[in-house]
């Protein structure tokens, strides 16, 4: 096997990492992405494209692993070396000796299509996804697109909800204890009730002990109070599957097939 290549390591004349929100704002930098699937499990019916790319294609992670290229990262050299057992955790500030990670990676063999994505078209952009709520209250902590009283009004299910949650509040307060359960089934309270949520796609330096231009892409929900939390990665729900779904999305509107004319890092960002 070829020797690792040692221009993509960390140096600790190395800044930890650096803000991608401190890159020159009127400049384009890239976002380099292989494919985990090899080029005939990419594509429908062999045809390159971007209608044609099948799901899963680019990620199928909330966490999506991207290297920023301009800086020492060459997707031409060093888009096939994969680091596994220890050699992809977080870079720590400390001097790597690449002897001391012989087991720490490995060269890919195979075809392999490359993605690049404009870190503009990704920092920032705001997310829509539907998620579902046991009942209206439950929703209050999140930034959500409520229906219109227009849209109430046509929608005979979402109407029924809120009219079955009043009713069941107000059988709660007139008797001063909870209702019994005949009282519950002739309210017919509805679970479910589903809002468009708001949040947003983040991208973050992450360097890797064996690759200082390892990037990440994830994403957030808005809460009411304006701010944003991390999206679980490892929690089962089905409004996880939906924000990766709109985060997929936004991958396919602003991703190149072609590597693209991209901008130098200056030394000045990431040296110390």
């Amino acid at each position: 096997m070829l020797p690792y290549p040692k221009e993509i390591l960390p140096s600790i004349k190395y800044k930890r990492s650096f803000e991608i929100s401190n890159l020159e704002k009127d400049k384009h930098y890239f976002l380099h992405r292989r494919s985990e699937l090899e080029r005939s499990e990419c594509f429908y019916d062999g045809i390159e494209d971007i209608v044609h790319l099948k799901p899963g294609a680019i990620t199928h992670l909330l966490n999506l692993s991207v290297n920023i290229v301009g800086g020492k990262f060459v997707p031409g050299r060093h888009a096939l070396w994969v680091q596994k057992n220890g050699g992809e955790l977080d870079w720590e500030e400390e001097e790597i000796i690449i002897d001391n990670f012989k087991d720490k990676y490995i060269l890919l063999k195979g075809d392999f299509p490359q993605f690049w994505f404009c870190i503009k078209d990704l920092q920032g952009v705001s997310l829509k996804y539907p998620r579902t709520f046991n009942k209206e209250t439950d929703a209050e902590g999140y930034a959500v697109i409520k229906p219109s009283e227009t849209e109430l009004a046509e929608n005979g299910d979402l109407k029924k909800i809120n009219e079955d949650i009043d009713l069941l509040n107000n059988l709660f307060e007139n008797s001063g204890k909870e209702p019994d359960n005949k009282k519950k089934k002739k309210a017919k309270i509805k679970k479910n009730v589903e809002f468009l949520t708001k949040g947003r796609i983040q991208v973050e330096h992450r360097p890797t002990k064996l690759n200082y231009w390892h990037c990440q892409v994830y994403t957030e929900t808005q809460l009411a109070n304006g701010s944003f939390e991390r999206t679980p990665e490892k929690k089962k729900a089905q409004w996880i599957v939906d924000i990766l779904h709109a985060l997929d999305e936004k991958l396919r509107l602003s991703l190149l097939l072609q590597c693209p004319a991209y901008t130098e890092i200056s030394p000045q960002v990431y040296m110390k």
